[in-house]
């Protein structure tokens, strides 16, 4: 998915727009959401990471404003879904930093299907950024939405040692539907 084109706003500007309580909860999940959404999974189930697309390329203009680095940089460009069986709760969408690969930094090269999220919340040295949060209307996002349902997404640039990466969440009607949560907007 191409999040170059979506409107990216601090989370106090859309307070305007009436986002149910449930979802305000996802958007604003300060802990891990890879933990909470296998918490939601549970036992009998079985939560995943599915690796999409991983490849190297250039960092655009947008996201290179965004992790304050040169335009052009080489990143790691990496998406998920996150699952909960076979049904996709979260579209992922991370960009790392040639520059970041540094030390033991270096493994976040080499997750395959493991978690992101659970690397960034076991470094003691991780900080994050403000959020900031998007809605992409309706039928846009990776055929995981129909023509009534909006996807709610959020990003924050997150530092392990003081290095960038970029990570923006999408969460899935799926998702908001298991939660009880209409999410048409």
């Amino acid at each position: 998915m191409n999040t170059h084109n979506l409107r990216w706003q601090p989370f106090y500007s859309f307070k305007k727009w009436g986002i149910q309580v449930e979802a305000r909860d996802w958007l604003l999940e300060a802990g891990s959401l890879t933990e909470r959404l296998k918490k939601l999974c549970g036992s009998s189930r079985s939560f995943h990471v599915h690796v999409i697309n991983q490849h190297f390329e250039y960092a655009s203009l947008a996201d290179a404003a965004t992790l304050n680095i040169k335009p052009g940089l080489k990143v790691l460009l990496r998406e998920v879904h996150l699952l909960c069986d076979q049904t996709v709760w979260v579209y992922a969408r991370s960009i790392i930093p040639v520059t970041t690969f540094q030390g033991r930094l270096q493994r976040l090269k080499l997750l395959g299907n493991r978690s992101l999220g659970s690397a960034l919340f076991a470094d003691p040295s991780m900080r994050r950024s403000e959020l900031h949060i998007t809605r992409v209307p309706p039928g846009e996002i990776m055929d995981h939405s129909s023509d009534n349902d909006c996807v709610w997404g959020r990003r924050s640039v997150f530092y392990l040692l003081e290095q960038p990466l970029l990570v923006a969440e999408f969460f899935l009607p799926a998702l908001l539907k298991q939660t009880g949560v209409p999410n048409e907007q």
